[in-house]
């Protein structure tokens, strides 16, 4: 939805009680012609691309409960007809371009409740609010508010919400609500954060970190109690001395065997055993030469064999080697 409002329409929404096109491109300006909207009670064009000054015609519509006109580019000063709205509730003007002083006839709206004008361009002192019995919500902050806050703010027990200070994003532009040192003692609770000349503004309260989790650690083994032998307790009375075991008694050593005495052979003896193997190897000799010839010997007669082989064992046997030589 875009364009303006046009007035024709306006005159001819008489019976209209509420009124509401916020987030939208509506443009232009508010026209006088809304005073014919006498049964309007809400009124809200927030967030849209209005521009001007509100008209004076406004304070027209005296059933007006809610207005909320906040987010736009309206501009000049706030109309001394408001202070006509005697039903308003909660008059929403915050995030424009209004400047001007707040008028004390704002004071005249009894039954108001919320009252935001913040993060615009009022300046001059604030007045005196404590007329308004039943307000909750006051929020001025980042303005260029001056001058002493009137003593009658710590009567205003009904206040939940009272914001004077200036938020850290429009202070950086210069916006700043400034007012005279001593602040009243007995301010309420709600309107602490209020900023004198004599004292930098208060810093932004940080969130409150997260506490980190807390791991249980595993509970210790139970320890369990070292048990010791415990020894006998001694007697009084003299112990049994114990009997010494006997010692083992030594064996006898019994006499190792003789051995017999090496002999000691005699060169007359090993000539005697020389002369008996070379008495055996020609016997040897002899016999195998015997054999030998036998054949020949023996060829015509058998029994001639016999005694040939007589003859030669009896030879051979009586000379040995030399006799065979």
């Amino acid at each position: 939805l875009s364009g303006s409002l046009p007035d024709a329409a306006l005159a001819k929404w008489g019976r209209m009680r509420s009124l509401a096109l916020w987030a939208t491109h509506l443009s232009g300006t508010l026209s006088e012609a809304m005073h014919a909207m006498d049964d309007l009670q809400l009124l809200a064009l927030q967030t849209s691309m209005l521009s001007g000054a509100l008209p004076a015609s406004l304070g027209a519509l005296t059933d007006l409960k809610n207005v909320d006109i906040s987010g736009t580019r309206l501009s000049g000063v706030l109309p001394p007809t408001v202070a006509s709205l005697k039903k308003l509730r909660h008059l929403e003007l915050s995030r424009t371009r209004l400047s001007g002083t707040l008028l004390p006839s704002v004071s005249a709206l009894r039954k108001m409740k919320t009252l935001s004008l913040h993060s615009a361009a009022l300046s001059g002192s604030l007045p005196d609010l404590s007329a308004l019995v039943q307000l909750e919500r006051l929020d001025l902050h980042a303005n260029r508010l001056s001058g002493r806050l009137p003593p009658q703010l710590a009567e205003m027990r009904s206040l939940e919400d009272c914001v004077l200070g200036g938020a850290s994003e429009w202070l950086e532009r210069g916006a700043r609500n400034a007012f005279e040192c001593p602040l009243p003692a007995d301010l309420p609770t709600a309107c602490s954060n209020a900023v004198c000349l004599d004292r930098p503004p208060p810093a932004r309260p940080m969130p409150p970190a997260s506490p980190s989790p807390v791991i249980p650690l595993p509970a210790p083994p139970p320890t369990l109690p070292l048990a010791l032998p415990v020894s006998p307790p001694l007697s009084a009375s003299p112990s049994t001395p114990r009997p010494t075991p006997p010692l083992p008694t030594e064996r006898p050593l019994l006499p190792s065997p003789a051995c017999p005495p090496a002999s000691n052979p005699t060169a007359s003896s090993r000539t005697a055993d020389l002369g008996t193997s070379l008495a055996l190897i020609g016997l040897y000799i002899g016999l195998a030469l015997t054999l030998a010839a036998a054949p020949v010997a023996c060829f015509c007669c058998h029994a001639g064999c016999r005694h040939s082989l007589s003859i030669a064992a009896a030879r051979f046997g009586s000379k040995g080697l030399l006799g065979v030589s």
